[in-house]
This record gives C-alpha cells, structure tokens and sequence, in this order.
C-alpha cells in the first residue's frame, strides 16, 4: 500500500521495486546508483527526477511503468542497463520523436527500427538488449565513437553482415548470438574484448563450458593474425578470414594503449590467476608475443613484476631504459 517515497540523504543506492501504488518519489542528493529494476512495476509512477551525481541506473530499472512521462536523466550517468525504460509512456513517446533513443551519448533502446539504421556519430555504447527484439532490423552502420555493444544488444535479429569498427573495445555477452542470417562479422580492432559465460567442468571429466558473444554464428569471423577474434574464432570452431598481420604490441603493453604502467601488470597477473583457477585464459597472440617478457612461453608473476618495474624506472628516470637493456637480453 505504499504510495510516497522519501529516499534519506546519506543513501548512494537504491532498489524499491513492485509498488503498485507508489505515485511520489524523493531521490537524495548523495544518490549515486539506481539499482537492477530499482522502481520497476511501479504502474502509477508518473514522474521521477533522478538528482545529478548518479552515475549508474541499473537494468530494468522502470521497467513497465507504464504511466511514467516525465523524466529527468542528468549528465552524471554514464550507464544504463538493459531495458531501463521498457514498457513505459516516457519510452514510447521517445520512440516517436526518432527510433534510436539515446541518453548521454548511450543508445538505451532500438527496437521499433525498420530496415538498414545509422547509429549517429557521438554514441559510445549500446545498452544490453537495445535492439531485441527489432525483428525487422535488416542493417546496421556504427559510429566511429562507438566503445562498448551491450549483453544480447542484437540477439536473434536479420542481420546479414556486420562490421565493428576499430574504437570498439567491449562486445557483452550473446551481444549478435542466435541471428539464422549472418554470413560475416568483422572485427577492426585487434583487441577487442568478447565476453564469455564461463562454467567450469564437474570435474569428472566432464568440458569446461563457455558461451560467446556470437552464439550460433555459422557465418565467418573476420579480423587481424594474432588478434582476439582469431583466437575466438580457434576457441569456439568459428571460420576465421584474415584482414593481415595486425600491429605489434610494445613489451608489455597489454592493453594496446602505447604506454606501460601498472594496469598492464594488473591484466597480466588476471591471466595468470585465470589459469591457476582452472579457466582458459583466452589470450590472443599479439599479448602473448608481448607480454611474455621472460620469455619462457607463459604470462606470468614474473612478467607482471618486470613489467612493474619497468614502469617504476621509466617514471623516475628522465632518459626510458629500453626492454632489451632492462631485461638483459
């Protein structure tokens, strides 16, 4: 029966879902994530302001509010999860003004696009689920700012071929899983992350098991020799078409940023616990070409630890002590 809601200063998160009564909602100053469906199936919430300072609004987080119209998103968010604003009147009234909605540089929702659709030029990521289920969405352009395509982004849609451009470091779970029509997909950054559900074997013997951001594709994969989607590609049994040799890494460098520093070491020791845990530690062969400053044809403590103090030496000394001096060979 609660129909009005005042969230105290001093809270920085919140989950309050299924009122079917809650009208009036108060959100704190000190607010700063809106938790997974933090006001879902609330049907008779009309408005709500979300205050600046949040950053984060959690997966379906209005989901189905049906009466919601007037919202207020600042600039302070940097991530919305997947259906957010599902099923609501101010969704829908979004959807009208132009089928691509995008919040603060995120493309939250394109599924009542027709036809081939151009993501503007400015969207960074594309939330989870944006475009499931766009059933007639036959094409797709990216933008060159685009960073990140969510969990289940594409999942089950009609597309043919499909082409990420080179700024994109993150494709989420099953992001293009399960599309009966794609033929190609292209990957123009070598070191693009793809996501993977990872159960292990019963130990009986029994396979490790992963599911990958392309689920079903009987298509191609196409990208660079010795990037990621090569070794996804030998990971999962996929067809592999190489674009050339990719360029080569800097010692080290593990996250293809041009410089050596303590994240880097930090990857490499992530590898290295991966594979103590018993779980492929899918590493494609640029990282391991670069990465594997000892040279004994592993990634691990001691390339993290030469790759630490590299980075200390470098930092303090004005005149860069290059790799084959500092590590002797």
């Amino acid at each position: 029966k609660l129909t009005s809601i005042v969230i105290p200063e001093g809270v920085t998160e919140v989950a309050v879902s299924s009122c079917p009564l809650l009208e009036q909602v108060s959100l704190p100053d000190s607010l700063r994530i809106l938790g997974d469906f933090a006001f879902s199936h609330c049907p008779k919430l009309k408005t709500i302001v979300i205050p600046d300072g949040v950053t984060e609004i959690g997966e379906q987080a209005f989901y189905q509010d049906i009466r919601l119209t007037d919202v207020t998103i600042p600039e302070s968010v940097r991530s919305i999860g997947g259906a957010a604003f599902r099923f609501s009147a101010w969704l829908e009234a979004k959807q009208q003004e132009n089928p691509l909605v995008v919040v603060n540089s995120i493309l939250i929702d394109g599924m009542t696009c027709t036809g081939e659709v151009q993501i503007p030029e400015g969207v960074t990521q594309i939330a989870d689920y944006a475009f499931a289920p766009a059933l007639e969405l036959t094409g797709v352009q990216f933008p060159e700012s685009l960073e990140r395509i969510g969990a289940s982004a594409f999942e089950g849609l009609n597309l043919k071929s499909v082409l990420i451009p080179e700024h994109v470091k993150q494709i989420d779970y099953r992001a293009f899983a399960d599309c009966p029509a794609l033929e190609s997909i292209t990957v123009m950054n070598p070191l693009c992350d793809f996501a993977l559900s990872y159960e292990p074997g019963d130990g009986k013997g029994g396979p490790d098991a992963y599911t990958p951001s392309f689920s079903g594709l009987t298509g191609k994969l196409i990208g660079y020799t010795g990037s990621t989607a090569e070794t996804y590609a030998e990971l999962f049994g996929y067809q592999f078409e190489s674009l050339g040799d990719a360029e080569p890494l800097l010692n080290g460098d593990y996250n293809g940023d041009g410089a050596i520093g303590p994240e880097d070491a930090q990857n490499i020791l992530n590898v290295y616990t991966r594979s103590l845990s018993g779980k492929k530690a899918a590493v494609c062969g640029l990282r391991k070409t670069a990465c594997d400053i000892s040279g004994d044809g592993i990634i691990g403590v001691e390339d993290a630890q030469a790759v630490l103090q590299y980075y200390v030496k470098n930092t303090l000394s004005s005149v860069p002590t290059p790799w084959e001096r500092f590590v002797g060979r």
